[in-house]
């Protein structure tokens, strides 16, 4: 298996252990999660089409049944890793309780609420998410069936994880050196889905989700074609990178112009007249020393702005026979660059949460 197809699975096992009672993720989640470990968005989909059968839809990619056979989600403790997110205990107990309750009423009428067997658990002092997780994997791995919300059992000679282990315990623990890097990503996309965050952590990719709601849905192609064209210019094309980091923090800012205005903010701003706005102007205008205002860009952050801006004025030559009137011109360092990126990317972060903040 290739890197990025483990990853996949990887992310997808995660989510188990992030949202147990509601598995998987999105192929737009995967992409999100692959992205910040490094892998492209080509790449992932190229991995993810025989999952969607061609088809990129909004509906949860789920563990495939080989992972609750033989891997790493198995019901059984055969087989330890680490780090392991399955608490053996957890696990242990909702065997045992289905199994008990089997041996009372026959294994046909064994039928117990998921919530009433997970209040048991947590009524012996066991960790609720940690039962829900062990509910979910047998459930998954073919010992329980779930229909409804009821629990029942599907396999009652299924051996409980205490007879398991009895024979494993001095084995050494199968390393999974990626996976705690994995599951702390997906448990910050899993917490996107309702804690009122855009659901992408780039502040790039986060932007282009806004557009609709401050109606500029028109301009997403526009966006999206200056964003990747800035990912594509590496180191040696400072310039290129300058300038567009520099053209997407300006477009930020006046996308954002009508709603920071109804809030007080760049009033000195024509809102007829967008091509008055200058960047300098934007800048300004998100700012302000009244906190009741709840300005964008707070006074270090506007500074660096300005100082991005001032650097991607290069690209005029009557700015440079002004700025620099004797001597040679020093070239654009990669360093600069860097810091025109790393400032862009932090004053949409700060755009992207004050709409989150003003959402009319």
């Amino acid at each position: 298996m290739n890197e990025i197809n483990r990853f996949i699975e990887e992310a997808i096992e995660c989510s188990i252990y992030v949202s147990p009672r509601d598995i998987g993720l999105t192929p737009s989640e995967i992409l999100e999660a692959a992205k910040q470990v490094g892998f492209r968005s080509g790449e992932t989909e190229d991995a993810l089409a025989p999952r969607l059968a061609g088809r990129f839809t909004s509906e949860k990619c789920i563990p495939a049944e080989h992972q609750f056979l033989f891997g790493s989600m198995s019901a059984d403790f055969n087989t330890l890793y680490d780090p392991d997110f399955r608490d053996f205990e957890a696990f242990a107990f909702v065997r045992r309780e289905m199994l008990e309750l089997a041996k009372e009423v026959r294994a046909v009428n064994a039928v117990l609420p998921r919530d009433t067997l997970v209040e048991r658990g947590v009524a012996k002092g066991l960790d609720r998410h940690a039962l829900d997780i062990a509910t979910t994997i047998t459930v998954l791995a073919g010992a329980f069936k779930e229909r409804d919300g009821m629990i029942s059992p599907a396999n009652t000679m299924y051996a409980l994880p205490t007879q398991q282990i009895s024979s494993g315990r001095q084995r050494v623990r199968t390393p999974r050196p990626t996976l705690l890097k994995t599951h702390t990503i997906v448990r910050d996309i899993v917490e996107r889905r309702t804690d009122g965050r855009p659901k992408a952590s780039d502040p790039l990719d986060a932007f282009e989700l806004c557009l609709s709601t401050i109606g500029h849905e028109r301009f997403r192609a526009w966006w999206i074609q200056q964003r990747a064209e800035l990912r594509l210019a590496g180191p040696s094309q400072p310039t290129t990178q300058l300038v567009l980091a520099a053209s997407l923090a300006e477009a930020a800012l006046a996308f954002v112009v009508p709603r920071v205005h109804k809030n007080g903010l760049m009033t000195c701003l024509e809102l007829a007249k967008p091509r008055t706005w200058r960047f300098d102007d934007l800048i300004k205008g998100a700012k302000s020393s009244n906190p009741t205002l709840d300005p964008i860009l707070d006074d270090p952050t506007a500074v660096r702005a300005l100082q991005l801006n001032g650097t991607r004025q290069r690209i005029h030559a009557g700015y440079l026979i002004d700025q620099v009137p004797n001597g040679p011109v020093p070239d654009l360092r990669p360093e600069q660059a860097k810091d025109g990126i790393q400032t862009a990317e932090l004053l949409i972060r700060k755009v992207v949460d004050w709409l989150s903040r003003h959402p009319s």
